[in-house]
């Protein structure tokens, strides 16, 4: 299990032997002790992190300090020996740290494979688990489905969506009624998971596909469709995006 921003999955070949190796947080985006206590296992115990450092790997002598022992009770360090071997240590605690993690990902594999009847293990995400779900969710809604499955037609919706705009501005001045300058003091703010929000609570376009003719009001269409857009080239702060060869962009024009 590693945390941080790594690759989901590395292959690697030694002579005729293959190996996948999956990061698990992106399966699980947990702590594994946090995991530990959701999935009703025992603690995977104390490492001594801040005693660690490469002249003690071979350590063995009186057990440290009580400082070095982070989120312990009194009790809990008085069972600790009087003498600890730091190679035994580490060893047991590795051994705790695969065993815990084997057994979470065994129940949450059969969890989702009893309530959706997918391989969740087969994703490299849990993004991917929950696309998987969806798909496999939208067999008995065929108009779904068909656009699921439809790799042109997805991909031109797809092409319909932008991640939000993200802009660094320091708001120190500003305008009055009358068009002076002005200095001013203004609070900026971001919206979390504006997307699904949005799902939740609008009408999303589902049902059988149809051609628009070219003419037809925006008012009265409901879906998505290809439109020749002009935007003001004096907008200061255009909105409409545009995806270029490295980044998305806010531009005017045609």
């Amino acid at each position: 299990m590693r945390e941080g921003n790594t690759l989901p999955v590395i292959h690697i070949k030694y002579e005729s032997h293959k190996f996948t190796i999956k990061d698990s947080y992106k399966l699980l985006p947990q702590k594994l002790a946090t995991l530990c206590k959701s999935y009703g296992i025992a603690d995977k115990g104390i490492f001594l992190h801040s005693f660690m450092n490469a002249d003690r790997l071979g350590y063995v002598g009186p057990k440290p300090a009580r400082e070095y022992y982070e989120n312990m009770s009194d009790s809990q360090y008085d069972d600790i020996p009087q003498r600890i071997t730091i190679k035994d240590m580490v060893i047991e605690y590795m051994m705790w740290d695969c065993k815990s993690l084997h057994i979470i990902l065994t129940t949450f594999r059969e969890k989702i494979h009893m309530s959706y009847h997918i391989d969740p293990l087969s994703n490299h995400s849990i993004a991917g688990v929950a696309y998987k779900i969806w798909l496999n969710m939208t067999n008995s809604m065929p108009e779904i489905a068909r656009i699921a499955n439809n790799t042109t037609l997805a991909k031109e919706i797809r092409e319909a969506y932008y991640g939000g705009i993200a802009e660094v501005v320091v708001p120190t001045v500003g305008y009055d009624v009358s068009g002076n300058k002005v200095e001013v003091n203004a609070n900026y703010y971001d919206v979390n998971s504006l997307y699904p929000s949005v799902m939740v609570d609008n009408p999303m376009p589902l049902g059988t596909v149809e051609e628009v003719q070219v003419g037809a009001k925006l008012s009265e269409m409901f879906g998505f469709c290809y439109a020749k857009v002009s935007v003001d080239e004096t907008m200061k702060v255009p909105f409409l995006p545009l995806r270029g060869p490295d980044r998305v962009m806010a531009v005017t024009g045609n």
